[in-house]
């Protein structure tokens, strides 16, 4: 094993300074006096230039169309029971729509729109069940007459309700014979 053995570095020696002159010391501090005078002279010129641009940027906004007011809404609408709601904004002008499952009659307003005072136009919706009293007919075919035939074979039930070219595909009837246990039948889909 070689062992290494550090050397003392020399101690630094005393640099020579000079001291600055009584007129070369005054000489200096003017020269800084004069180069801060500058520096504060285009700092306030900076200042200036900024305080102009926002002024001017402050006028141009103040001057600018007002903002719009905020968005007028409607309270949320609930759908009615046994029906349902299309539409989930409530803001001014969009509309909800309301249809009933079915079975079921929409009464009141089939579509709401928001109105500006934050109010919902037309009435608040329902669904009401469509009821058919059977009670009072004759059943085909129990009254001594021969009754509907279904594929040439007679039937002892009351035909299906007759339907408009274009039915209404949420409200289908189906009726219970005055011999079952009610007269008035909840309609149920088909």
């Amino acid at each position: 094993m070689s062992s290494v053995s550090a050397r003392p570095s020399p101690a630094p020696r005393p640099s020579k300074q000079s001291c600055l002159s009584r007129q070369q010391l005054l000489a200096a501090i003017r020269q800084m006096q004069q180069l801060l005078k500058g520096q504060e002279t285009r700092f306030a010129e900076g200042l200036r230039v900024m305080r102009s641009r926002l002024s001017t940027l402050h006028n141009s906004l103040a001057k600018a169309a007002p903002e719009p007011p905020p968005a007028v809404s409607c309270p949320a609408l609930q759908a009615p029971a046994d029906g349902k709601k299309f539409g989930t904004k409530h803001l001014v002008e969009h509309e909800v729509h309301f249809a009933c499952e079915p079975g079921f009659q929409l009464l009141g307003s089939s579509t709401r729109t928001c109105q500006p005072d934050g109010s919902w136009s037309g009435q608040e919706p329902r669904c009401a069940e469509i009821t058919v009293d059977w009670g009072h007919l004759p059943v085909p075919g129990t009254d001594g007459s021969p009754g509907v035939e279904r594929d040439g074979r007679p039937c002892l039930q009351p035909p299906a309700p007759l339907r408009p070219d274009r039915p209404d595909p949420a409200v289908q009837l189906r009726p219970r014979l005055p011999h079952e246990r009610h007269g008035r039948q909840r309609a149920l889909p088909g």
